[in-house]
């Protein structure tokens, strides 16, 4: 049994959610409102970099792995590719590798920000990865309806 299988809904919010952010306006991507430091660009950008960086990083152990930066992801077109990219990786990873692997550990290397985990299994990791994917998507969703625009539902 493939470790896919543990996340047959990977792309659930995806379906609904990207179509309408691939038709974010450049404006819009790079909109801020008063108090709050995050546009669309920053989210959508932030959250495929983690995911790379969660799979290669953590999961695969690749020293000194950089997720591509700011400067090579300016626009809607380039920040949804990357993300579409990451996604991509991920789900080969779970469909080239047995549930075995799901169980076993990992070490946290320097750059996790979240509360310290000793020794997180691959499935704990995966599952935070698509956790952190959601909290920010809900943001994204928040600024697009702070600009008037009604955000994808669920």
């Amino acid at each position: 049994m493939k470790a896919i299988e543990q996340f047959v809904h990977i792309n659930d919010l995806r379906d609904r959610f990207f179509p309408q952010y691939e038709t974010i306006t450049q404006e819009q991507l790079e909109w801020k409102t008063d108090g709050y430091a995050n546009n669309i660009a920053f989210l959508l950008r932030h959250t495929a970099q983690a995911e790379d960086w969660f799979l290669h990083a953590v999961i695969l152990e690749k020293q000194d792995f950089t997720p591509k930066r700011k400067k090579e992801l300016t626009n809607t077109e380039e920040i949804m590719d990357y993300l579409k990219e990451t996604r991509e990786n991920t789900i080969n990873f779970l469909e080239q590798n047995e549930m075995s692997i799901l169980k076993e550990t990992r070490t946290m290397p320097d750059g996790f920000r979240g509360k310290n985990v000793e020794n997180p299994t691959v499935e704990w990791i995966v599952k935070r990865m698509f956790d952190h994917e959601v909290y920010h998507l809900a943001q994204v969703n928040i600024l697009l309806r702070l600009q008037g625009i009604d955000p994808p539902s669920m």
